[in-house]
């Protein structure tokens, strides 16, 4: 029993002096859980509502799962006016010098873990499809493990966005975790919960994995720590200021140090304009129309569903349903134009829209009888189109999406 314990005690002082490799071990072998399960698949499909067809991720449109859909963004903005507006100050104020270092710290933890990392290195080439484009949830894209490169794909799964931007707020507990025991509690629980309700938000609208959203966090936290340790060494400057009783910062500002803050600004700057791709897209729209004879639909980019319904009530029975949704993200003075008018039963949508997207995906739902004797056109510059229980005497134009068009 002694030597048990003695062997246990050797491997948690092993543990405790290499965090890192044990950090590491840790995190392979939770991703090997994902691996070798159905985890991922799992956690998803208890968001996944498949006798919703119109959005089985419907979960996610409720209010409270898009106010942290929303809380990512503004929590960006915020966080890196504040840190720029701190380092311009301290060129001014004695007093804010100090905390120049700690907003660096904020900055470079925002723009390498959730901008530069995240964003930009990961999620826009790693190819992972999300959950609502996978084949278990109605999509057309198989379904790929965490860490697993997809060249074919575009998908932007892999890690969450969104949700590394609440655990990055983590480096506002690594500065104060030494001060006052209740407040550091506090904002550690804080923090972690807005990163694990931010992922689940964006897992209940179907856009990210389990598995995503914990990379996310892994992310972040590697460059917090790298950050803070090894580079900046906050830990060291720290100590001097305690036994010297004075500011390393207070000195006057010689041309080095101006440099330093002018390439700082001008990184926040940078980021914040890189962070207004991620502003939002948020369409809805859903009309009714009845006695209808064509239907002509034009979009640059569009996922259409038709369903063909059997419909007994007979004041249902001649009507088509237009449900329409967009989703994505892109710089805030886009437009995204919508033309959906009845002229004679000849009914016509028209979609287009300007300015740069990262992301865009629109989705349009046709509820038609299935004895819908009129006429559909179909011109998508890209996009699908599924068909559910297609009567067989429905004429379709649709040559430029012909072969996208699955049953």
């Amino acid at each position: 029993m002694a030597n048990i314990t003695t062997k246990l005690a050797s491997g948690l002082r092993y543990l405790r002096d290499n965090r890192w490799l044990a950090a590491i071990s840790l995190l392979t072998y939770v991703t090997a859980i994902f691996w070798f399960t159905d985890l991922d698949l799992d956690t998803a499909n208890r968001f996944y509502d498949a006798h919703h067809p119109e959005n089985g991720w419907h979960h996610g449109e409720q209010p409270f799962w898009r106010f942290f859909y929303h809380a990512a963004p503004i929590i960006i903005l915020l966080v890196l006016i504040g840190s720029l507006s701190i380092i311009i100050m301290a060129l001014v104020w004695q007093r804010i010098r100090r905390l120049r270092i700690y907003a660096i710290f904020i900055l470079l933890t925002f723009v390498l873990g959730p901008g530069l990392l995240v964003n930009t290195v990961f999620k826009d080439h790693w190819g992972r499809p999300r959950p609502d484009a996978i084949q278990q949830f109605g999509g057309h894209e198989p379904y790929f493990p965490p860490l697993r490169y997809y060249a074919d794909g575009d998908g932007k799964s892999f890690p969450s966005g969104h949700s590394s931007v609440g655990f990055a707020l983590l480096a506002f507990w690594l500065i104060w975790r030494k001060r006052n025991l209740w407040f550091n509690q506090l904002l550690l629980i804080s923090t972690l919960s807005m990163g694990i309700l931010i992922g689940l938000s964006r897992m209940a609208a179907g856009a990210h994995f389990l598995s995503d959203v914990l990379w996310s966090a892994v992310i972040p936290i590697m460059v917090m720590l790298v950050l803070y340790y090894p580079i900046l060494n906050i830990p060291r400057i720290e100590q001097q200021r305690a036994l010297r009783q004075q500011n390393p910062l207070s000195q006057p500002l010689g041309k080095t140090n101006k440099t330093q803050v002018v390439w700082q600004v001008g990184l926040g700057v940078t980021v914040i304009a890189i962070s207004l791709f991620n502003i939002p897209v948020d369409k809805d729209l859903q009309r009714d129309f009845a006695a209808l004879r064509e239907i002509s639909i034009h979009a640059e980019q569009l996922h259409l569903t038709l369903h063909f319904e059997n419909r007994e009530q007979a004041d249902k029975k001649h009507t088509v349903r237009v449900q329409y949704r967009s989703r994505g993200f892109g710089l805030p003075w886009n437009q995204l134009q919508l033309d959906l008018h009845n002229e004679q039963g000849h009914l016509q949508f028209i979609e287009k829209h300007t300015g740069i997207y990262s992301e865009l995906h629109n989705r349009l739902h046709l509820y038609l009888p299935d004895d819908f004797k009129g006429r559909l056109n179909i011109q998508l510059d890209k996009g699908t189109v599924k068909m559910l229980n297609k009567p067989a005497n429905l004429i379709i134009n649709a040559p430029s999406v012909i072969q996208h068009i699955t049953q």
